[in-house]
């Protein structure tokens, strides 16, 4: 469940928008000290909004990233190692931090290759 803030009702579009996006990083608004997510919701955020990026700009989402994975029947540090990266990498891929267009292209080569 999102909890919302009142003292956002009354206040500019532009101003909302603001107050929210830096309220997001930091997880409450300032003014109410209102929560406005817990960690599971800023985690489900974060990826989404990764993947929405990720397919604004051909890159593999983190969900075919894991089915990539899998369908090589490999773990994280197995992956990790046969693509040539830290396991951390693959950690950060699979949740919601978004890869660069080589490391999304070596990723492909190397599931294809398979």
């Amino acid at each position: 469940m999102i909890l919302h803030c009142f003292c956002l009702f009354f206040l500019p579009p532009s101003y909302i928008y603001r107050t929210l996006a830096e309220g997001f990083l930091r997880g409450k608004l300032e003014k109410c000290q209102t929560p406005l997510m817990d960690g599971e919701q800023m985690n489900v955020l974060r990826r989404s909004a990764a993947d929405k990026y990720r397919k604004q700009y051909n890159l593999l989402i983190s969900e075919e990233i894991i089915k990539c994975r899998a369908s090589l029947g490999m773990s994280q540090t197995a992956f990790a190692n046969y693509l040539k990266v830290g396991e951390e990498s693959i950690k950060r891929w699979e949740t919601y931090f978004v890869q660069d267009v080589v490391q999304d292209d070596h990723i492909r080569l190397k599931c294809n290759e398979a």
